[in-house]
């Protein structure tokens, strides 16, 4: 996965949770692509399958790191 399509996923994690991230700075929408940039495609895909699988389904509020 490259970089702006892990940036693109984060944005779909983000935009799930009810204040839709407006807090959420680039320096973490980054330490996030960055992280799912890191693993196999399919893995960061269903990582960022929002609503259906993935982070958001199991943390109620804006994942950090180590959540991904």
């Amino acid at each position: 996965m490259t970089i702006s399509e892990a940036i693109e996923a984060v944005g779909k994690i983000v935009k799930a949770y009810p204040n839709g991230g407006k807090d959420a700075s680039g320096g973490y929408i980054g330490a996030l692509a960055k992280t799912l940039a890191s693993y196999p495609r399919q893995v960061a895909v269903k990582c960022s399958d929002a609503p259906l699988q993935g982070i958001v389904r199991v943390c109620k509020f804006l994942p950090t790191v180590a959540d991904v």
